[in-house]
């Protein structure tokens, strides 16, 4: 799937806000995986407003982060600033017209992202500008939609009552795709492993409501006219479930690694 630079309009602020950050023993597993030791060059693949980029930071000399919409750079320009980040910079690029002058890179990464791309041509790019003992790691945390708990039903439930069974993907339909390791097995990285990280989390409503308009399939621009009655109505219905406006869910944290190593036959 290609991302599209409106896919995420408007949504770069509840994105900032209401997204889980990623939890320390994802970053723990990265750093032990790949040795890192504050040298090299990362590079965050559609990197949001920063939610990889800027916890790796410290673990790295330069950050490259880069994304398709503008709002979001300037958001994680932001928080950088906020919080004293001096090595991390904020392009409006895909990954698919990577320029051959960020290399050498130590390290690229993708967080909820690598599966908006045409994956095989840019892990085939990028083997290409990453050095011999690098990698490419993909960080994909567990969607609502796949989700088990009776309140997840409820959600996807009202989205589908209010745009439709087909979910959407910005101004189009989501398609599903190949496993991450699948396509990286289509390419000369090697070493392909998969990790699953579990970690609980704890919504409300509004942080339900606020993490669906960092989303491309019920940001508000999706949402449009609908917005106003949708939220209440998903309200509504969370409200039978849970008195206490507590939303229990694990949250599943799967990491695709892959090392910038020759398979034997080539």
């Amino acid at each position: 799937m290609e991302q599209a630079s409106d896919l995420f309009l408007g949504a770069a602020e509840y994105y900032e806000r209401y997204r889980v950050p990623y939890p320390q023993e994802v970053f723990d597993w990265i750093v032990n995986e790949y040795r890192l030791d504050g040298c090299g060059r990362l590079l965050d693949g559609g990197c949001g407003t920063g939610q990889i980029a800027l916890p790796l930071s410290c673990w790295f000399d330069e950050v490259i982060a880069i994304d398709a919409d503008r709002e979001m750079l300037k958001i994680g320009e932001r928080v950088a600033r906020d919080k004293g980040i001096a090595n991390v910079s904020f392009l409006n690029l895909r990954a698919e017209d990577l320029p051959s002058d960020v290399a050498p890179i130590r390290l690229a990464i993708f967080g909820a992202s690598f599966h908006w791309m045409e994956r095989v041509f840019v892990a085939n790019r990028l083997h290409k500008l990453i050095e011999p003992a690098g990698g490419l790691v993909a960080v994909s945390p567990s969607s609502f939609w796949s989700g088990r708990q009776p309140w997840h039903q409820v959600v996807i439930g009202t989205i589908k009552d209010w745009l439709g069974e087909e979910r959407r993907a910005g101004a189009g339909v989501f398609k599903a795709a190949p496993l991450h390791q699948e396509c990286l097995a289509q390419t000369p990285f090697a070493d392909i492993k998969v990790t699953e990280i579990c970690k609980p989390h704890v919504w409300t409503a509004d942080s339900i409501v606020g993490y669906l308009g960092s989303t491309s399939f019920a940001s508000h621009v999706v949402l449009g006219d609908l917005q106003e009655a949708f939220e209440s109505d998903l309200r509504e219905r969370l409200s039978r479930l849970s008195s206490e406006d507590r939303f229990v869910e694990e949250i599943e944290y799967s990491i695709v690694s892959a090392l910038r190593r020759p398979r034997t036959w080539e």
